[in-house]
């Protein structure tokens, strides 16, 4: 990477294409309508942050299967069927509006079983079955087929925070006796290249995986590193290095930004597939030294652009004080995806 590269170099590489560096992590922002789609608040919300200045937005998690009622109980974006299409590309367009990319982020939270009661319960891993994994992988990759219908440039398997397919690669809850415990990634790769027999050539598939676990007896830094340089080899095209203890709180810019970053700058030196590295930036001067003194190739935020949805215009303009987000999680109550000091 070329030493004056900064957070505004346009990036250019096989399906990631940007006007700048800056991605707009995936964020729950729980504004969907009862059936998981999205309400006109959300997709103002989306509208804004693409007139504030980033080159991509990664909307927050989608679920790819639905269990028991239809109705989305917890105001999650769903992406599990034919009628979900239409009300996403109403979102879609208008952040296309403002040449940013948008890529939709794709979850199952819990795989569930029906217990002796009749009501869904989360099922341990160790206790799938080889069919109900390969519903797993099917509905991600109805969800990337979804997802393009409706005008997303791409989509990011969600493998991290806990989630299913996080503990699927974490040896803290895979045990399994079969091919799926003796090698964890297997699911995401079939996941991987299903979807890529389904959509166009210049659909992109990002992943976000933990750097670790940060828990006794889950995926290391090492085991990390290892399944990334897999999934480099297998064809991802960008992956998203997070962790389980995301959305730290104390954030001093200059000082402790960039929490994650050890994972990403590893693993830079090991693979040119694109890297994005999120956790607590705030400011210009710490950001580029990532980009040009490591090799990341893109930067993502959320609790800042929340506090301020025009960040990147502001810093663009000249005017390069940090973010003034505070890193104090009051975000995380739901407020119609505002600030606290808005409000």
């Amino acid at each position: 990477m070329l030493e004056e590269t900064n957070i505004f170099t346009p990036i250019e590489k096989k399906r990631f294409h940007a006007k700048n560096r800056l991605v707009r992590s995936a964020t729950g922002e729980f504004m969907t309508d009862q059936n998981g789609c999205p309400t006109e608040d959300l997709i103002r919300l989306y509208e804004n942050l693409a007139k504030g200045g980033v080159g991509t937005i990664v909307v927050g998690a989608a679920q790819v299967l639905s269990f028991g009622d239809a109705e989305s109980d917890n105001f999650l974006l769903r992406l599990d069927s034919e009628e979900c299409v239409k009300p996403l590309k109403a979102l879609a367009d208008v952040v296309k509006k403002y040449n940013v990319r948008i890529w939709q982020q794709i979850m199952i939270d819990d795989f569930e079983h029906k217990d002796s009661s009749g009501k869904f319960r989360p099922c341990p891993i160790d206790e799938m079955s080889r069919e109900e994994i390969d519903i797993v992988i099917n509905a991600h990759i109805k969800g990337a087929e979804y997802a393009e219908k409706a005008g997303f440039d791409g989509v990011q398997i969600h493998a991290a925070h806990g989630l299913l397919l996080s503990r699927f690669l974490s040896p803290k809850y895979n045990h399994r006796q079969d091919r799926y415990g003796e090698n964890p990634l297997l699911i995401v790769k079939e996941m991987l290249w299903g979807i890529r027999e389904k959509v166009s050539d210049e659909f992109h598939v990002s992943i976000k995986i933990n750097c670790q676990d940060f828990e006794k007896g889950g995926l290391t830094e090492e085991g990390c590193i290892k399944y990334c340089c897999e999934l480099s080899r297998a064809g991802i095209d960008s992956i998203e290095i997070s962790g389980n203890e995301t959305s730290r709180k104390g954030i001093v810019p200059g000082v402790n930004e960039a929490y994650f970053k050890n994972a990403a700058i590893e693993l830079k030196k090991l693979i040119d597939t694109p890297v994005i590295l999120v956790g607590g930036h705030r400011s210009i001067s710490e950001m580029n030294k990532l980009l040009q003194n490591n090799n990341i190739d893109a930067l993502s935020l959320s609790r800042p652009l929340i506090s301020e949805p025009n960040l990147p215009n502001r810093w663009q303009s000249g005017d390069t004080r940090p973010s003034r987000c505070i890193s104090c999680n009051r975000c995380y109550i739901p407020s119609n995806g505002k600030c606290f000091m808005d409000l």
